[in-house]
């Protein structure tokens, strides 16, 4: 799930070329350094609730569905 999630956001951000002082995650602009590491594709480190929240940043709507 978070690969999906982070795939889309970096996609996002390559597509419509979001700038670090664009992307505001809890009150705070994107590093630079984690800015760069999602276009690399190296998203291994962050978990499933930091994804979402970037995600929410940059504007990526997520359809989360819980199955009962």
């Amino acid at each position: 799930m978070r690969d999906m999630v982070m795939s889309a956001v970096r996609s996002k951000i390559a597509r419509d070329r979001l700038r670090c002082d664009q992307v505001i995650i809890s009150g705070r602009p994107m590093l630079t350094k984690y800015r760069e590491r999602i276009l690399r594709g190296e998203f291994e480190n962050i978990s499933l609730r930091r994804s979402i929240l970037i995600a929410d940043a940059v504007g990526v709507q997520i359809d989360l569905q819980v199955a009962a």
